[in-house]
């Protein structure tokens, strides 16, 4: 047992990750016959909205957090701040600009809303070569800085800029008690051997408060969860951090096939091998509550559909979700959690084509 700033970690070793792959592999074949009559309900949604401007080109497919819909072009150049999008049928639609100082290109990858009511935007920025020495200028193309900040929705500014060294944020959330999550690499480490941790936490003032997910403990030759393209763009291995309402969850698809859960109270982890979802896109995942897991995948040219995750010792599968009202499959994409609520959208999904109309928002408390 490993301890980080006082925070205690629990991890598989590799050869207890291979262990537990194998056994939850026979063990969900056993339980396949039984677990494919399982189904899982969903109410009625308790309300729907249609966001006309949200959808867009040249942005990134939305998700929800704190309240709003959010999405932003991911790179931004000198002269040119990016601008955050931020759509709730309450709030309405504002824009909240973002550029930083001195940064010749900025690329964002991920971006929440914090407790507080802030936006934490995760990425990295780079710097003209003329920022280095002269002795070292010709030995690089730019200067790269992984970094978070914090920035207010009302005014704008930037509140906090946090530099994570050679650790590059790639999913952001943030839990009740205020502090900020990140599934991220280094990249020049990435591989089997590499010793880093996967997920780090951090507080508000941008103090490291844990890490956890070593490296070393996923037996895959490569990952890369970068986010690629503007919008609806797809990360080179399909990857998920969702916060909920008392954990935070990992969702790790091929070659990994894993969903890991930190609890924020203590620390405690929990990790579960899952079954492969064959001949789907995976569009997005929503960790509400301890154990309770919606995701969206997507066949082919068809409507992504929603599914909740069934987590047994032996390991875990997803379970189609079907309408309590209608009995068929819900279709759907989740984007987000809002309270105790899922988020979702149908009529849109990550690898699917703009749609041709504002698709329908849902909210709905499982």
């Amino acid at each position: 047992m490993n301890m980080v700033h006082g925070i205690r970690m629990v991890a598989l070793t590799t050869r207890h990750w291979r262990t537990a792959f194998l056994g939850a592999v026979l063990g969900c074949l056993l339980l396949l016959p039984f677990a494919m009559a399982q189904q899982s309900l969903l109410p009625a949604p308790s309300s729907q909205f249609q966001f006309a401007g949200t959808f867009v080109s040249g942005r990134t497919f939305p998700t929800a957090s704190g309240g709003y819909l959010i999405s932003f072009p991911r790179t931004a150049t000198l002269g040119h701040p990016t601008s955050i999008s931020l759509d709730s049928p309450t709030l309405g639609h504002r824009v909240v600009p973002f550029a930083i100082q001195g940064a010749d290109k900025t690329v964002l990858t991920s971006v929440a809303v914090d407790e507080s009511g802030a936006l934490i935007l995760a990425g990295f920025y780079t710097t003209p070569i003329g920022a280095l020495p002269e002795s070292i200028r010709n030995s690089y193309a730019a200067v790269s800085h992984n970094f978070y900040a914090t920035v207010s929705i009302t005014t704008g500014d930037v509140l906090t800029t946090t530099d994570l060294g050679g650790y590059l944020p790639e999913r952001v959330c943030s839990t009740s008690e205020g502090s900020i999550w990140f599934l991220g690499q280094v990249l020049w480490e990435e591989g089997p051997g590499a010793t880093y941790s996967l997920v780090r936490r951090y507080s508000s003032t941008g103090n490291l408060l844990g890490a956890f997910l070593p490296r070393n403990a996923i037996p895959a030759a490569s990952l890369n969860f970068s986010p690629g393209g503007k919008v609806f763009g797809r990360s080179g291995n399909p990857a998920a951090l969702s916060c909920g309402t008392s954990s935070v969850g990992v969702f790790l698809g091929s070659p990994v096939l894993s969903w890991t859960e930190i609890q924020v109270s203590s620390s405690a982890v929990q990790q579960w091998v899952l079954q492969p979802m064959q001949g789907t896109t995976f569009a997005g995942l929503v960790l509400l509550s301890p154990q309770r897991v919606y995701a969206g995948f997507q066949r082919g040219s068809s409507a992504a559909q929603l599914y909740n995750l069934s987590l047994t010792r032996s390991g875990g599968q997803w379970i189609p979700v079907t309408s309590a009202a209608t009995s068929a499959v819900s279709a759907g994409t989740p984007l987000g959690r809002d309270g105790s609520s899922l988020v979702y959208v149908t009529g849109a999904a990550p690898a699917a084509s703009l749609p041709t109309e504002p698709p329908k928002v849902y909210w709905v408390t499982p």
